[in-house]
């Protein structure tokens, strides 16, 4: 029989399925319309059955409580970046592929020196908020790169004393968000000085 060889086989099926591309689509479609309950089900045990075993294995890396206090409960667990760069991090992968990262980070530092480390929540905060003391203390921090001189600002200070201006004088938010090509929470922010409070 020809389907007993392995190579003629996979000849059969491929050609097959060339032939039968429609009804496959069909038929994928009526299966997932009939079963939609209970793939996404599957999907999000799945999801979460592999986020659980990740963190598990990325705390007995790290050791499996707070550096600091010694805290245990992994309810409490973050993950600190000891160069500051977690953020940046971050923002480059996402849920499952950030845990394999540090996981990887977890076991390059056994040799080399550390870049992670876990801590509670509480130590956590405490530790980001004395980074923010020493750094206004030491004079980094002095405003000197807010507003209109940040890299990333889309408005400058004239702009935004001509946008309470044109409020003042009868102009809508929207109108003022398509003008400027920011948002309209932008414009109400700096209507309502929630944002660019020195600019008068």
């Amino acid at each position: 029989m020809p389907l007993k060889d392995k190579k003629n086989r996979k000849i059969y099926y491929n050609s097959w399925r060339e032939k039968n591309k429609e009804y496959l689509r069909e038929y994928a479609r009526e299966y997932q319309k009939k079963n939609r309950k209970r793939l996404s089900n599957n999907a999000i045990i799945s999801h979460r059955e592999q986020l659980k075993k990740l963190k598990e294995e990325l705390y007995l890396l790290l050791g499996n409580k707070c550096v600091r206090c010694g805290f245990s409960d992994f309810r409490a667990f973050q993950v600190h970046h000891i160069n500051r760069n977690g953020g940046k991090t971050r923002k480059k992968f996402r849920n499952i592929e950030y845990l394999k990262y540090l996981i990887i980070e977890a076991k390059k530092q056994i040799k080399n020196k550390p870049s992670i480390e876990l801590l509670c929540s509480n130590c956590h905060a405490i530790e980001h908020y004395d980074d923010r003391i020493k750094l206004m203390k030491r004079g980094q921090k002095d405003f000197k790169n807010r507003g209109g001189k940040s890299g990333r600002s889309k408005l400058i200070e004239d702009d935004v004393r001509e946008i309470r201006k044109k409020f003042n004088n009868g102009y809508s938010i929207q109108g003022l968000a398509k003008e400027y090509g920011v948002g309209r929470l932008c414009i109400r922010n700096i209507i309502c000085y929630r944002t660019w409070k020195r600019v008068e």
